[in-house]
């Protein structure tokens, strides 16, 4: 008499598959909240930038920013976008809210602004 042993390997491919699924659901989660984060805008920016507050808006909206600083001593953000050849946006924001955004308007390259930056205590560079 013989006998056939059959190996079933579908449980072992359901765990494959579960295990599979959170690394993709871990690995999306972590892009989503590094791509988008949501700022509460704030009047002092419109108000005392005009324009140029939407406009650095609009372009972080849109485009993302191109370097992102951190700042020690006041435990704020500073991130740069590019606008056009030789102007740069930057956006402060603390705990999710904007502080101000505007336009360094006397800087026409991105080593002036980094240095602007930097005079002002925005010495860790996120990205």
């Amino acid at each position: 008499m013989e006998y056939t042993y059959q190996k079933n390997n579908t449980s072992r491919k359901f765990l494959l598959l579960i295990f599979l699924a959170l690394i993709i659901s871990f690995l999306a989660m972590k892009v989503s909240t590094e791509t988008f984060s949501l700022i509460t805008y704030n009047n002092h920016a419109t108000e005392k930038h005009g324009n140029e507050a939407e406009i650095v808006r609009k372009c972080l909206n849109d485009f993302g920013g191109i370097h992102k600083f951190f700042n020690p001593n006041t435990q704020r953000y500073a991130e740069i976008c590019f606008l056009e050849a030789g102007k740069f946006g930057i956006q402060i924001t603390e705990d999710g809210n904007e502080i101000t955004s505007f336009i360094k308007n006397k800087m026409s390259t991105l080593k002036q602004v980094l240095y602007y930056l930097e005079n002002t205590g925005y010495t860790n560079q996120i990205y």
